[in-house]
C-alpha cells in the first residue's frame, strides 16, 4: 500500500513543483529564462505581446502547480494540464531543442505517469451517470 502511495504522490509532487516555480518564476521575476533558440523567443515574444494570454497562462500554471502540490483535485488537474505539457514537447522538439528541453520532456513524461495511475478516475469523469458506462 505504501509503494503504491508512493507511486502517486512522487510523480503528483514533481509536476506540482515544475508548474508552481515556472508560474511563480514569471510573476516575482526571479531569474533569467531558459537559453531558447531564436524561433522560440520569437514565438514566447508573439504570445507575450498578445495580451494576457501569457500572465493567465502564467496564473494557470500557477494554480496547477499549487493544486498537485496540495493533492487536491489530481486527476481534474492532471486532465486539463495534458495539452499544456503536450504544447510545451512540441515547443521544445520543433522550435527550441534546447538546454532547457529536458524539463518540458520531464514533465510530459511525469503527465504520462499520472494520466496513467489516474485513468479509472479519469474515466469515472466521463461516466453517463444514468447507464453507468462511458
Amino acid at each position: 500500500m505504501k509503494n503504491a502511495r508512493l507511486k502517486l504522490i512522487l510523480p503528483r509532487v514533481l509536476l506540482g513543483a515544475i508548474f508552481f516555480v515556472s508560474g511563480l518564476h514569471w510573476f516575482l521575476d526571479m531569474a533569467p529564462p531558459f537559453p531558447y533558440s531564436t524561433e522560440g523567443m520569437t514565438f514566447i515574444r508573439h504570445l507575450q505581446e498578445a495580451g494576457l494570454f501569457w500572465g493567465f497562462l502564467k496564473a494557470i500554471e500557477l494554480g496547477a502547480g499549487v493544486l498537485l502540490l496540495a493533492g487536491y483535485l489530481g486527476p481534474w488537474v492532471v486532465l486539463g494540464l495534458a495539452p499544456l505539457t503536450m504544447a510545451i514537447v512540441l515547443f521544445h522538439l520543433l522550435l527550441s531543442p534546447t538546454d532547457g528541453a529536458w524539463l518540458g520532456y520531464l514533465a510530459f513524461a511525469l503527465e504520462v505517469t499520472l494520466l496513467i495511475l489516474f485513468r479509472k478516475n479519469i474515466a469515472h469523469m466521463f461516466r453517463n451517470p444514468k447507464s453507468g458506462t462511458p
